[in-house]
């Protein structure tokens, strides 16, 4: 009987632990939050407040407002001696005095029990008694780098119950200690402590249960003439029974054989589903629910449709030629929700003839996605134009075969001819691929209707094209020279781009490769002569064993890495650039504008030397390792905190929570939702 009698109780100490493991959650989020972990890993006083500590001090205000319970939240940086609360940005005295109305006395006993209270909850000394808290140490570099302090509203914890406890004949008081002390109570004070200690009390009993959290205990008084009063009533009830038993028996098997099927109309009655004569409700139900399945999946292909639509305008948007920086595009790829994942961008033109209307941009657009490659395709000044995004070893002329199978196999009647401009590492040069596109297809499509063209430096003179190859070799071979290794890596960039030019015939090709190779070989011997490198570091097999640019490439970069010591150039505070770039996304891949751009145009490089610099040093693609920071991130917020989707979407650096379910599924063969559910 006792334990019936606190079964509500028992209901509110779950609610109350509830709201206190939430707070315990939230703790969490702000340990990770990016300015705290700033603030952790400064070991001495700072000399001003930052605009950064008043936004995160806000933060946390907006939190206890929003949390009832919670009377204060802040955090305290024992080594900077800093306190950033919901009451402001101050010194560790100063926010005391705040805090306790202005006295300053006990300031020192205050930080002592926070610092004794490593994580868990503890009774803090105020200046009118003691405040019921929960703290959370923070570990940075193996010492203790701060603690985060949550300060509770009693009253407020206790607020539920009252109306309860005063409708209640059995149960006279209830209070919730810590470590066995009272901290919270109401209904009769007196006779709760009085039984706490052990004292006799005529017709009271104590009963206490133990809280989820450590330390934390619920206790409650009863009066046992009120407790017993129950089974008085439930003798006579017995007597009765016994007479109706059987009574009730027949009327409660009608009553149960009609309930039965009133959760199954108004099942049906919310579904919308109707029953005929040649079916019962349950097969009613099956089709209605099936119908609502396909409808999910045409809304499915219709926010597809909708995602391809916007692609197209971004692309028509580039293509008008109204943003004439890397900067506009970058924004408007954002604005656009479009990503980008590799690093190299090539604009192939698919002209029909005689022109049709713009119906087939779909078909498009699914087969090149059957065949993995990411394509953005839009329908401008009649013909259908389409953005590839390229990993760095797919060039324009391996492009050519799989255009040829597209003409085959989607125009198979022909009178189709496609066009490819020159692959480019940045987005500003999307436009110039475009025009190249179309420059070749103007030239070329009155008979070669049915083929691809691809547009190369075959426009240029003889003398213009020897030019270029010879000054990309001069400025290839002075970098080397020189120990500027970054700006060499860029200058082969170039070289390599020139040999792949399908204008140039095989002798020149080999010519050109064997003289890269010549090049990286005699910065290899006056690097050992000079003691900067050894021959077991790098040997020269290397660079003589490589047969295609990819393989020289990889190879250089290697060697520029075992090149790049501290006496270089290239070579800033920070270690390589793949290193340096590593250090920027693990700073700021909260940021939604953060990307390939971004950190190329930070570090004062090309786009294409980034990615393949980082690629080759950490075998994944830099936005590659932005995503998937940003999931990890994610899935960690998914499991600790109650937060939305669409909230954690935006922590984690994603600008909508559209794009952040179509990456994370991509990675993670599942949706954030079903791994909230599933675990």
């Amino acid at each position: 009987m006792l334990e019936t009698s606190s079964d509500l109780t028992q209901y509110l100490q779950q609610n109350t632990d509830a709201r206190l493991q939430e707070v315990q959650k939230y703790s969490a989020t702000l340990e990770l939050n990016q300015i705290n972990s700033h603030l952790k890993r400064i070991n001495a006083p700072v000399s001003n407040i930052t605009q950064d500590m008043y936004r995160f001090s806000d933060q946390m205000n907006s939190y206890k407002i929003a949390n009832k319970i919670v009377s204060g939240v802040f955090i305290y940086y024992p080594d900077l001696q800093l306190i950033v609360g919901d009451l402001g940005c101050y010194y560790a005295n100063s926010y005391y005095a705040l805090h306790n109305q202005l006295a300053t006395d006990g300031l020192d006993k205050w930080l002592s029990a926070i610092q004794q209270t490593a994580n868990g909850f503890a009774l803090l000394p105020e200046f009118d008694g003691q405040s019921f808290s929960y703290i959370r140490q923070m570990i940075c570099d193996g010492r203790v780098a701060g603690y985060i302090i949550f300060q509770f509203d009693t009253v407020e914890l206790l607020k539920a119950i009252e109306p309860l406890l005063a409708d209640s004949s059995t149960q006279v008081a209830f209070g919730i200690s810590l470590d066995d002390q009272i901290f919270a109570q109401i209904g009769d004070g007196d006779l709760l402590s009085r039984l706490l200690l052990k004292q006799e009390s005529n017709d009271a009993i104590l009963y206490q249960r133990s809280s989820e959290l450590p330390s934390i205990q619920y206790v409650n008084v009863y009066m046992q003439r009120e407790l017993l009063r129950p089974f008085s009533i439930a003798l006579y009830l017995c007597v009765f029974g016994v007479v109706f038993c059987a009574l009730f028996g027949v009327l409660a098997s009608v009553y149960i054989g009609r309930r039965h099927t009133v959760p199954l109309h108004s099942l049906m009655t919310k579904l919308g589903a109707e029953v005929s004569e040649a079916q019962d409700e349950y097969q009613a139900i099956g089709q209605q629910i099936d119908r609502m399945l396909q409808e999910r999946n045409l809304s499915v292909e219709k926010l597809q449709a909708q995602q391809n639509m916007i692609g197209g305008l971004f692309l028509n948007t580039v293509l008008a030629g109204s943003m004439h920086n890397e900067y506009a595009i970058f924004n408007a790829a954002k604005r656009y929700d479009v990503m980008f994942e590799q690093p190299y961008y090539l604009v192939a033109v698919v002209h029909l003839s005689p022109a049709i209307p713009e119906q087939l941009g779909g078909q498009l657009l699914d087969w090149f996605s059957q065949l993995g490659y990411d394509v953005i395709v839009s329908y401008f000044q009649d013909n259908y134009v389409l953005l590839l995004n390229l990993a760095e070893e797919v060039y324009q002329h391996s492009m050519v075969p799989v255009f040829k199978q597209l003409l085959q196999q989607v125009f198979p009647d022909g009178g189709a001819t496609a066009a490819l401009g020159m692959r480019y590492d940045s987005l500003v040069h999307i436009p110039a691929s475009y025009s190249q596109a179309l420059s070749a297809l103007g030239e070329d499509a009155d008979d070669t209707v049915g083929n691809v063209i691809c547009y190369s430096n075959r426009l240029e003179t003889s003398a213009e094209k020897d030019m270029m190859n010879i000054s990309s070799s001069e400025a290839f071979a002075t970098d080397l020279q020189q120990g500027r290794y970054t700006l060499a890596m860029q200058s082969l960039e170039l070289l390599l781009s020139q040999h792949t030019d399908s204008e140039m015939s095989a002798e020149l090709r080999n010519i050109q490769f064997a003289a890269i190779q010549n090049l990286l070989l005699t910065a290899l011997r006056k690097a050992r002569l000079a003691g900067d490198i050894s021959p077991e570091a790098y040997r020269t097999r290397e660079i003589v064993g490589c047969q295609t640019p990819v393989q020289l490439r990889a190879a250089a970069h290697s060697l520029m890495n075992k090149l790049c010591g501290d006496t270089t150039d290239d070579c800033q505070e920070g270690g390589s650039i793949a290193e340096r770039a590593k250090t920027i996304i693990n700073r700021d891949f909260t940021d939604p504008m953060l990307g390939l751009y971004l950190v190329s145009d930070e570090l004062k490089v090309s786009n294409s030397y980034l990615s393949t610099t980082f690629k080759s040093k950490y075998g994944i693609g830099l936005v590659q390792y932005i995503n998937q920071l940003r999931i990890n991130q994610a899935k960690l917020l998914i499991q600790s905190t109650s937060m939305s989707i669409k909230e954690i979407a935006l922590m984690v650096g994603f600008s909508s929570d559209i794009s952040f379910i179509r990456v994370f599924k991509k990675y993670e063969s599942r949706t954030p939702s079903s791994l909230r559910k599933h675990g």
